[in-house]
């Protein structure tokens, strides 16, 4: 399960627990609420689809202004706040393409979390105990996994691990690990206009002879990607090779062969000194 999974599962764990004690009467309205946000969030994400920014900036305005319908009933006997969830969870599961649309379409993330949270309310008796036997299964699974990580960070590690100093809205989308999957269509992002490395660790010392860079461009947008970049060879904390190169703005051309060489390697670490458009980031670091 991602991390962006487990995080909506145990938000709508809580909100689901929250207002499982709603007399008959308030769980209607909300689910009446809830009904109507969900239309609007449809229509939204319809209206974007089809390139119309205007028509679908005020179906998510409308979006929201429902969203906080529903949560006006939500609050009234849950314990937490639930418009400051909504809003954090919302925030943080934003897909990429949304990253520089006005506040309206944003605003159509959180009104689609309160969907997802609220969907609860409109089943009946039988679809609310079965979508709870659901839930306690999933997270029966997720305490399952969280001991067999535990266990696994016991046994010396046996693969090559990526880590990066930050990431494009902390989405699971564009993180290290999509420049070791051998598909230059994904892609590892920097947040907006910052620079930042990624890391390659090994399991053990190894010798490295040159390392292969393919740069991100942000899908069809071409709107991101790394310009002047740095390669840094180390065993352990001692520099054993560098150096450096940039790469023309997108469309040109995205692989880079570096003749960097090394023994005894222990982490190889790309440093993104400059970008082009919004930020810098790749798409694959492939060490031979």
């Amino acid at each position: 399960m991602s991390l962006r999974a487990r995080r909506e599962h145990l938000f709508v764990e809580r909100a689901e627990a929250a207002l499982s004690a709603l007399p008959d009467e308030r769980r209607a309205a909300l689910a009446r609420a809830v009904a109507a946000l969900e239309v609007k969030v449809r229509a939204a994400r319809a209206l974007l689809d089809a390139d119309c920014p205007d028509e679908a900036a005020a179906a998510a305005r409308e979006a929201a202004a429902r969203c906080d319908d529903a949560l006006a009933i939500a609050r009234r006997d849950a314990d937490e706040p639930f418009e400051e969830t909504v809003a954090r969870w919302g925030a943080r599961g934003l897909p990429v393409l949304w990253r520089d649309a006005p506040e309206p379409h944003r605003g159509l993330a959180r009104a689609d979390a309160a969907a997802r949270a609220f969907a609860w309310a409109r089943l009946d008796p039988a679809g609310r105990a079965a979508r709870r036997r659901w839930r306690m299964a999933g997270m029966g699974a997720l305490v399952a996994g969280s001991c067999a990580l535990a266990a696994a960070a016991l046994r010396p590690e046996t693969r090559t691990l990526a880590e990066a100093s930050a990431t494009f809205a902390d989405s699971d989308e564009c993180d290290a690990a999509r420049v070791m999957d051998g598909d230059r269509k994904t892609e590892w992002l920097l947040p907006d206009r910052e620079g930042g490395w990624i890391e390659l660790r090994f399991p053990r010392p190894r010798a490295v002879r040159s390392v292969e860079l393919w740069n991100a461009h942000n899908r069809q947008y071409n709107d991101r990607a790394t310009q002047r970049w740095r390669v840094e060879l180390y065993r352990d904390t001692r520099l054993v090779g560098s150096a450096e190169g940039a790469f023309v703005a997108p469309p040109g051309e995205r692989r880079a062969a570096v003749a960097v060489q090394g023994s005894e390697v222990t982490r190889v670490r790309v440093s993104v000194l400059a970008h082009h458009g919004f930020g810098g980031g790749l798409a694959e670091v492939i060490v031979r």
